[in-house]
């Protein structure tokens, strides 16, 4: 697969992309609306579209899979599933979590953590015209017990970037955000 760009129409969007390139993601590019600077690109058809929609219900529909697995069961190798074999995470104020091997480790971790929950709801995902790619964009929360006993909650933004592997999706890319805490 060759390295491409997200192809989005503004300078900050082609930043991001380059900002995930820089960590090893190779991706081709993902058409996700008409823009009159790329007038080759057409409209899209209706069979495409009706391909799109698809794959749209079946991601949504392996991603509430997965934020179920997440939250309600204490099986590492359930949850790890849901990533490809060679996925990043990209945890706030962390290095990069590379590899399934590495993100096992960082799940059996995190379920340790006394109190330990997260859940999350993807609000929005961008298919590729070609349905092998494709992006979600999200709230979480994650709670835990800090060393005293009180419960801390967590909540924030997430991105998910997916590619379609054996006919399955698999997330490559999850990278998070904490919201600011209030004043």
């Amino acid at each position: 697969m060759s390295s491409a760009l997200v192809v989005r129409g503004s300078i900050v969007q082609r930043q991001s992309a380059l900002a995930l390139l820089s960590y090893g993601v190779s991706l081709p590019v993902l058409y996700t609306y008409q823009s009159p600077l790329w007038p080759r690109m057409g409209r899209i058809r209706l069979k495409d579209r009706r391909s799109m929609d698809k794959a749209r219900a079946d991601l949504e529909r392996v991603d509430a899979a997965w934020s179920a697995a997440a939250s309600t069961s204490r099986d590492v190798e359930q949850i790890v599933s849901f990533w490809a074999d060679d996925a990043i995470v990209i945890p706030p104020g962390q290095a990069p979590i590379i590899g399934k091997n590495a993100i096992r480790n960082y799940v059996t971790a995190s379920l340790k953590t006394p109190g330990f929950s997260i859940k999350w709801k993807t609000t929005q995902f961008t298919i590729a015209r070609d349905c092998d790619l494709a992006y979600g964009v999200g709230t979480n929360q994650v709670s835990f017990n800090d060393e005293n006993g009180n419960r801390i909650t967590l909540r924030g933004k997430a991105v998910t970037i997916w590619r379609m592997e054996n006919d399955a999706w698999k997330c490559i890319v999850d990278i998070w955000n904490d919201d600011p805490t209030p004043k």
